[in-house]
């Protein structure tokens, strides 16, 4: 097999997919929405000075909170993202041998919020979360094997907050966070196009019929930052801004092969001693809230928020080896993300004391536009549709639970076109979530 020296350049392209990240459920793989009240108002109640979890959009309203409050609490998330093949097909023209899948999996992240009021005019907070998130995985006989079969990024976060109030009716706030990264990426390798590629012929098995498999596991540390302020300009109006930096991931991994791939590779004239280190730098976006808390009557409260999330700077992926002369250089990844936002709506209503009910709902632009969509990635426009109740049980402990839907408005269709061919279908893909929450306020 040494007519595969010639194979450097598609081989280039063919591992390139690599990089692409995987499906979350709106807003990328941003999990932007954190706490029970937020999820049930569809994010209109992001930054409420309801409970410790506002901190997360802006750390102004710890502020308004009093005594010591801690919530407790998750969310689980149940998804599917089924796709359609309509005309796939491999590098060589050929069709591509293999079948539809459902590549999303489910699964849940905590977070735990608390607070303090140390003086009159001054609070502080603490917060654990998990910032960013997803996981895809479909079958290795997946249409869009060549794209991408598995992804995954798990992000932790934790830090201290700090509130001011320095005149009536003005509060201050800002936050830091360290944040922990994970992630993983693997893909099928289409072994026998690039067999034919490099002058193999009759040798060569038929297109679509002899898999390799690469993968990308990697770690590393981040940091986020948040500031933000709040103005009450007249009693039962609140409305908040808050922004927080994301700076930019550096993860540090290897990249490994099956035996099947090592084979191929070896025989092509690439060197590959173990497993290569290599690293990944994620640009994050950044994120601007907009809220406005507004009180009608001493049994109902009107919502709303606006966010802008800074996607477009998550625009091309370059993993970096370790060592040149293990491995094989990988060219950029263009991801092609825009900015995007969200705009919400939320009603609460004390239908007792200590008993409270909420909804709301929320349109959510995609950051992901139809020409970069990936089969690991088929998000578009959402709908968010939430509602919730939180009762207090004894004295200061209280319990909640919320559902929300996650809609995607129709079908998100994938045409994209790589050095492995193109894959070329449709994803409907939907969530529900489930978020349960304990607070204790003393």
């Amino acid at each position: 097999m040494g007519h595969l020296a010639s194979l450097r350049i598609p081989l280039s392209f063919l591992l390139a997919a690599l990089l692409a990240p995987g499906a979350a459920w709106a807003n990328g793989f941003a999990l932007d929405i954190q706490g029970l009240f937020s999820n049930g108002t569809a994010t209109a109640g992001a930054a409420s000075t309801r409970d410790p979890a506002g901190q997360f959009a802006n750390p102004a309203i710890l502020a308004a909170l009093d005594g010591v409050q801690v919530v407790v609490g998750g969310q689980y998330i149940s998804a599917r993202s089924p796709f359609t093949d309509s005309g796939s097909t491999l590098a060589v023209g050929a069709p591509i041998p293999g079948a539809n899948g459902d590549g999303a999996r489910s699964g849940g992240a905590p977070w735990v919020f608390a607070s303090y009021r140390v003086a009159p005019s001054l609070a502080v907070g603490f917060s654990f979360y998990a910032p960013f998130g997803t996981a895809t995985k479909y079958d290795r006989s997946f249409y869009g094997r060549y794209q991408g079969v598995e992804s995954t990024i798990e992000s932790i976060a934790f830090g201290p907050a700090v509130a001011w109030k320095p005149i009536d009716r003005v509060a201050l706030g800002a936050s830091v966070a360290a944040r922990r990264d994970h992630g993983i990426i693997g893909q099928s390798l289409d072994l026998a196009s690039l067999c034919l590629a490099g002058g193999g012929g009759a040798a060569c098995p038929p297109p679509g019929q002899l898999d390799g498999y690469g993968r990308f596991n990697a770690t590393g540390w981040g940091w986020t930052a948040t500031g933000g302020v709040t103005v009450e300009p007249v009693a039962g109006t609140l409305v908040g801004v808050g922004y927080r930096h994301e700076s930019t991931s550096k993860a540090k991994g290897h990249l490994s092969f099956d035996a099947t791939a090592q084979g191929f590779l070896a025989a092509a004239g690439v060197t590959i001693s173990g497993d290569p280190g290599a690293s990944l730098e994620l640009p994050l976006p950044d994120f601007m809230t907009v809220s406005l808390e507004q009180r009608l009557t001493d049994s109902f409260q009107l919502l709303a928020a606006f966010q802008y999330t800074f996607w477009s700077r998550f625009d091309t992926l370059e993993l970096r080896l370790d060592d040149p002369a293990n491995g094989y250089p990988i060219p950029p990844s263009k991801q092609g993300f825009r900015n995007a936002f969200r705009v919400s709506g939320a009603g609460v209503y004390t239908a007792r004391p200590g008993l409270d009910l909420f909804a709301g709902v929320a349109f959510e632009q995609s950051p992901i536009t139809t020409t970069y969509r990936q089969v690991t990635l088929p998000e578009r426009d959402t709908l968010l549709a939430g509602v919730g109740v939180d009762a207090k049980v004894y004295g200061g402990l209280s319990v909640g639970a919320c559902y929300q839907r996650v809609q995607p408005l129709g079908k998100a269709q994938v045409d994209l076109t790589d050095g492995t061919g193109v894959v070329k279908g449709s994803v409907r893909s939907s969530a529900n979530v489930g978020v349960l929450q304990v607070a204790w306020r003393g």
